[in-house]
């Protein structure tokens, strides 16, 4: 592995295309990922930032209020930044297709996602117990959302977190063809679920709206000029929007 300092307080280590491990000893509160780096004997570019590069439990200081993202950056490794719990704000290159499993995973403080334009996939667990959200916004090329992806873990004892949420409505686009088991499970909140196409046959919701949810809003009309298509196609998995060990009082 090749490493090299790109600000005064960060290190990068780098392998091929792939960002490995930061690593500082200061309290860093912004960090920029970089498009390329030399290693003596030429210049590559970054492509990846890897698994657990940047993760709380992997050495990486828990301080990190924002990162930006260099447009070359196309892929975010598993548990990259896993517990950066003072992370508020992410700005993805455009370019990324695939948000690794637990990826952002108890990054408390993370207020507002919006997806980048080529995303494609987000992993098993990738947002879980991101308490803070307040307003996602999906691309649409989006194809999958893993299991638990956005979901608050089953276990969450703390009842003030879990009701202080903001997150109200979801609105998913066309190409979405799979959201995973428990994916928005405990999202106290959410009250509305949309698709920007959606066709009209209303029998693809019976599987995840179930008694414990009785307040949620499948609106085929929340979107002006919705446009229906009958070949559009979506998998639910199970309990997808469902409340799990909550006290609703």
């Amino acid at each position: 592995a090749s490493t090299g300092a790109y600000s005064k307080d960060m290190r990068f280590s780098f392998a091929g295309d792939t960002l490995l491990k930061a690593s500082t000893d200061k309290s860093l509160t912004t960090v920029f990922i970089p498009s390329l780096y030399t290693d003596g004997n030429g210049i590559y570019e970054v492509k990846k930032i890897g698994d657990s590069a940047f993760a709380a439990d992997n050495g990486v200081t828990s301080t990190i209020k924002s990162v930006k993202m260099a447009r070359t950056i196309t892929a975010v490794g598993e548990k990259a930044f896993y517990k950066q719990n003072k992370l508020e704000t992410i700005y993805f290159s455009d370019y990324v297709s695939s948000i690794g499993n637990s990826a952002f995973e108890k990054c408390e403080l993370l207020r507002y996602l919006i997806c980048p334009s080529y995303l494609k996939t987000i992993g098993v667990y990738a947002f879980r117990d991101c308490f803070a959200l307040e307003s996602v916004l999906f691309n649409q090329k989006l194809e999958s959302i893993g299991d638990y992806a956005f979901t608050f873990s089953t276990t969450t004892t703390d009842q003030a977190k879990i009701k202080a949420q903001k997150l109200t409505e979801l609105i998913f686009p066309s190409s979405l063809s799979y959201i995973g088991n428990y994916s928005f499970t405990n999202r106290y909140k959410l009250s509305k679920v949309c698709w920007s196409e959606l066709k009209k046959e209303k029998r693809i919701f019976d599987e995840f709206v179930d008694d414990s949810r009785p307040d949620i809003n499948i609106d085929d009309n929340s979107i002006d000029q919705t446009v229906y298509k009958k070949n559009v196609e979506v998998t639910i998995g199970d309990y997808a929007f469902s409340l799990l060990n909550f006290d609703r009082t």
